[in-house]
């Protein structure tokens, strides 16, 4: 039945991302995100400072099972839309039934400095549906971002606090509360991020280590790992190890950058990521 292996795609997404419900409150929103594997969260270059309040992008990320997700993004402001696609219950042409499954995140960014350090908040509304089931509620992160000498960055934050006002059940569902420390060294022309991230809600820890360098002054490359799917290995499979590899480049023209990424999720398969970004 065609419905029952979509569905199966539904709850094995679920389980790639560590958490049973609100995918969107932590997948990857752009292609920086996707190729990075969260080693440069928060990473801003002081050179593009000035321009990150004046800036709208158009991200697309392709998941498997034609899971999307369509990001659009301007100045502070930022709405997701994560598409499931339609279940139908159907056997062979004959379709008894269908429904679909979608999630929707408004988000607002608040960044204030003082010195060389930076205060970075996240205020998000969500709403979630599966079927005649929906949910709605609010979410919220904040960090720190601190530059030392030879401009390495520390970074602390507390990820996805808030409440949900309404639950698809009677049962107490919670949030993915996430504790993140990130520190972001460069060496020479190479900049290093490495990433640890604490599940509160399964009391797991993740780490990933990312790598970029700029060729030249108008391509960026990302190179990246995680330890977020190991359990999707195979012991027959011999390209296991490529399992949370990320590799993700940007282009930088005069007043716009495109990007283009990718995330192997193991025995799921692949992640793709376009980002459109435009400087005004």
């Amino acid at each position: 039945m065609k419905f029952k292996n979509n569905f199966i795609s539904l709850i094995f997404f679920s389980v790639l991302f560590c958490q049973a419900e609100y995918q969107i409150l932590s997948i990857p929103k752009n292609v920086f995100q996707l190729s990075s594997n969260g080693g440069f969260y928060n990473y801003i270059n002081q050179n593009e400072v000035d321009l990150s309040d004046k800036e709208y992008s158009f991200n697309l990320i392709h998941y498997p099972s034609d899971i999307m997700l369509y990001n659009f993004s301007k100045d502070q402001y930022s709405i997701s839309f994560l598409d499931y696609g339609l279940f139908n219950n159907q056997i062979q042409d004959i379709i008894y039934s269908s429904f679909s499954a979608y999630e929707i995140m408004a988000n607002y960014y608040y960044n204030k400095k003082i010195r060389n350090t930076n205060i970075n908040c996240s205020f998000g509304l969500f709403h979630s549906s599966i079927d005649n089931y929906s949910s709605f509620g609010l979410s919220n992160s904040i960090g720190i971002r601190s530059q030392y000498n030879d401009n390495i960055i520390l970074n602390m934050s507390v990820e996805n606090f808030g409440y949900i006002l309404k639950s698809y059940t009677a049962y107490n569902q919670k949030l993915p509360l996430k504790y993140r420390i990130s520190i972001t060294a460069p060496i020479k022309k190479l900049i290093l991020g490495y990433d640890i991230v604490y599940l509160k809600f399964n009391r797991q820890l993740q780490h990933s280590l990312c790598l970029q360098f700029m060729p030249s002054d108008i391509l960026t490359i990302r190179l990246s790992t995680t330890d977020n799917y190991n359990d999707l290995w195979l012991d027959d499979n011999i390209y296991s190890f490529i399992s949370g590899l990320g590799f993700g480049f940007d282009i930088k023209l005069e007043n716009t950058s495109i990007s283009l990424g990718f995330l192997n999720l193991g025995i799921a398969g692949n992640v793709y990521g376009t980002s459109i970004n435009f400087f005004y």
